[in-house]
């Protein structure tokens, strides 16, 4: 069984660590790591299994999952993924230990710095050394047709975002948004 939640299906994305055995990713979910951080997001590249004691980022592909969430064990060839910026923990972990930078967690399908509480056993986490906004967003790293790059985050005070309807929006969710007359994409 997996220890996480998709607080009844409102999220996409989880983080997971496991520390004892590699595990075949569950009917509905799609592992992932966290190939580049960028200041104002992270990359994620889609890998065929859940490996132990590498930290994963469990998107939800299927409309609903059933929780518990349950896996088997992993019975193929194993191997590491090349690059992975994500870190894990067994158990729980104070933030205030975690040392190199500052601690972003998953939270609300996206990264947030956080400067206190605990990071919860079996999950992961980023650690960060250079100037970044306090959200960061999840970019998928899918082929060429989709969008590789993006201006500064939706988080600058400078840039106004519009919905499609043309009202102004402030706290961006998922979809798509017009600013400076370019399409932004929130995943």
């Amino acid at each position: 069984q997996l220890n996480i939640s998709y607080a009844s299906n409102s999220r996409q994305w989880a983080s997971y660590y496991a520390d004892e055995k590699s595990l075949e990713t569950p009917e509905g979910l799609e592992a992932n790591v966290v190939t580049e951080v960028t200041a104002t997001g992270v990359t994620v590249s889609p890998i065929t299994y859940i490996p132990h004691n590498v930290p994963i980022l469990l998107k939800r592909t299927a409309d609903s999952v059933t929780e518990p969430i349950m896996a088997k064990a992993y019975q193929g060839t194993e191997s590491q993924p090349a690059a992975n910026e994500l870190e894990g923990t067994a158990s729980s972990k104070a933030i205030s230990t975690v040392t190199g930078g500052d601690v972003y967690v998953l939270y609300n399908d996206g990264f947030t710095r956080a400067t206190s509480g605990s990071i919860p056993a079996h999950r992961a986490y980023l650690v960060i050394n250079k100037d970044a906004e306090s959200r960061l967003f999840i970019w998928e790293d899918e082929d060429a047709t989709r969008i590789s790059t993006v201006g500064r985050g939706f988080a600058t005070t400078s840039e106004t975002l519009y919905n499609l309807n043309g009202q102004r929006v402030s706290q961006p969710s998922k979809g798509l948004y017009i600013s400076n007359g370019k399409k932004r994409i929130v995943k």
